[in-house]
């Protein structure tokens, strides 16, 4: 259990994102963010921007729980959505309008496993 409480109190000092999108572990696909949204937007016109926690299912219970994500484009943050345990699933959908761009990035935090972040080319025309 020591060796547990050490992995996690690492997880907590820094960002965390996968080493190798391709070959992730459970850990890393229960925690690294995924966007999904339109290959190219036009300037200045709303689309819709879908967020996820993990590719694969995140608990949300009172003992372990995601908390919220924070969303950027180039490094610059743009909003957060809260996520409440048990009746809330750590997924949305928000409607963006940008007038540049060329990465978006979210950045989530579990209550055990600290944050995790993914980011995503986008181009804005």
């Amino acid at each position: 259990m020591a060796e547990d409480k050490g992995i996690i109190a690492e997880l907590f000092w820094k960002i965390n994102e996968p080493k190798d999108k391709n070959n992730m572990d459970d850990l890393e696909k229960k925690h690294t963010p995924v966007l999904e949204f339109p290959a190219k937007v036009k300037k200045g016109e709303a689309f819709e921007l879908g967020v996820k926690v993990g590719s694969m299912p995140h608990p949300m219970q009172n003992a372990h729980f995601i908390q919220f994500v924070d969303l950027f484009v180039d490094g610059l943050y743009f909003t957060r959505v809260n996520f409440t345990p048990v009746v809330t699933e750590p997924k949305a959908k928000i409607s963006v309008i940008l007038s540049a761009g060329k990465e978006i990035s979210a950045v989530i935090r579990c209550n055990l496993h600290g944050l995790w972040k993914s980011s995503y080319p986008i181009r804005v025309e």
